[in-house]
């Protein structure tokens, strides 16, 4: 069965999203096209990509990680997955701000993740993984 994991937003997103709001403003209304068309754009990336990104990890052992629907979705075999590493960005006041997900594969890449329940994202690769493995064990014997 297939499980999905949605993408929890944090507050540099939104701020980015705030940046390209007033920058659009701004263009509109000194009325420089030239600078108006690509912000309206990167407007439209922005909030597609806070909305629509999601984890998806489906029952034949893959990750498929959709960033919207106008970026290209990455899939990642489970068995290439060495480890998942948790990384805190900033700490203040002894509260961890801006936490995510590193993704180690076997051949050396790092895929950057932040699903809204990260300990059900771990555990969910980590069953998946081990079904795997029972079943290319119980195939080998």
């Amino acid at each position: 069965m297939d499980r999905v994991f949605h993408s929890k937003t944090d507050l540099s997103s939104y701020l980015l999203l705030a940046f390209a709001l007033t920058a659009t403003v701004w263009a509109m209304w000194n009325k420089t096209g030239l600078i108006y068309a690509p912000c309206i754009v990167l407007v439209a990336l922005i909030v597609e990509r806070i909305i629509h990104t999601q984890y998806l990890v489906t029952a034949n052992g893959i990750l498929v990680i959709q960033r919207g629907r106008l970026a290209h979705d990455k899939s990642i075999d489970l068995k290439s997955i060495e480890r998942i590493d948790q990384v805190c960005r900033f700490r203040i006041g002894g509260k961890s701000y801006g936490q995510y997900l590193i993704i180690v594969l076997s051949d050396g890449r790092q895929v950057a993740v932040r699903p809204k329940n990260e300990t059900g994202f771990v555990e969910c690769i980590t069953k998946y993984r081990r079904q795997a493995d029972q079943k290319s064990a119980s195939t080998d014997n």
